[in-house]
């Protein structure tokens, strides 16, 4: 298990994902305020780049912007079809303005 620098605070817009390669793939990075959540930035159901997806602020949902599934960016889960399974979920650490992602990513869902 590593923990990767991935950016300042302030390198990600409020309300918006960036992605960021960290270990050879791309995570999907949402900022709310001083929560920040990562996800895989892969599309379960078509390979979408997620982090290029519309944002939900209030409901912290992502939706695909190919197919329109929709993902909840804390937990990972798929809320809407055609996307079924779930995103992979990495626990972020945010430290003075420094944005840490761990490896380790949590169960899918």
């Amino acid at each position: 298990m590593g923990v990767v620098p991935v950016g300042k605070l302030t390198d990600f817009k409020d309300g918006e994902g960036k992605g960021v390669w960290v270990d050879g793939r791309e995570i999907a990075i949402f900022r709310f305020g001083s929560d920040v959540h990562a996800v895989s930035s892969i599309c379960t159901h078509a390979l979408a780049d997620l982090s290029a997806g519309s944002v939900d602020r209030v409901r912290r949902t992502v939706e695909c912007p190919l197919h329109g599934a929709e993902f909840d960016v804390q937990t990972g889960e798929a809320l809407s079809p055609p996307a079924v399974l779930p995103l992979e979920v990495f626990e972020v650490q945010v430290v003075g303005d420094e944005v840490l992602v761990v490896l380790a990513g949590r169960q899918r869902g």
